[in-house]
């Protein structure tokens, strides 16, 4: 199997789990881990990222011949793309709302509510000093 079969698979896990994370933040109300104010824009986001990259993943190449890519390999393009995904979320996030988010209330996914994630960090790393 070659690499840019590899390299498509984790791009489409990876562009789809960003696309899902930004629908369930907006759900959630996670404004700390959401691109956009406004949900409309985050759950439009979200869906084109998801269909977009449906799209493309299954319209190109030929997905369909047998590969000797196996459950443990997949398994591992599969989680480092969530994994990726999760961290260009909350960079993103953190920088676009850097000035905008509040304090740090709540714990947990609480926090999020309100808080940008690496404004979470940087203030749990401050009260353990």
């Amino acid at each position: 199997m070659g690499d840019n079969i590899l390299l498509a698979y984790f791009l489409f896990i990876f562009v789809s789990f960003l696309g899902m994370m930004q629908i369930a933040v907006t759900y959630a109300q996670l404004r700390g881990l959401s691109f956009f104010r406004r949900p409309l824009w985050s759950y439009t986001l979200g869906a084109l990222l998801i269909i977009g990259s449906f799209i493309w993943f299954f319209s190109s190449g030929d997905r369909a011949q047998p590969t000797r890519l196996e459950g443990g390999g997949q398994f591992a393009l599969f989680f480092g793309g969530m994994v990726a995904a999760f961290i260009v979320t909350a960079v993103i996030s953190s920088v676009i709302h850097h000035r905008t988010c509040s304090h740090v209330q709540g714990r947990g996914l609480e926090a999020l509510k309100d808080a940008t994630y690496f404004k979470i960090i940087a203030t749990r790393f401050r009260s353990k000093k």
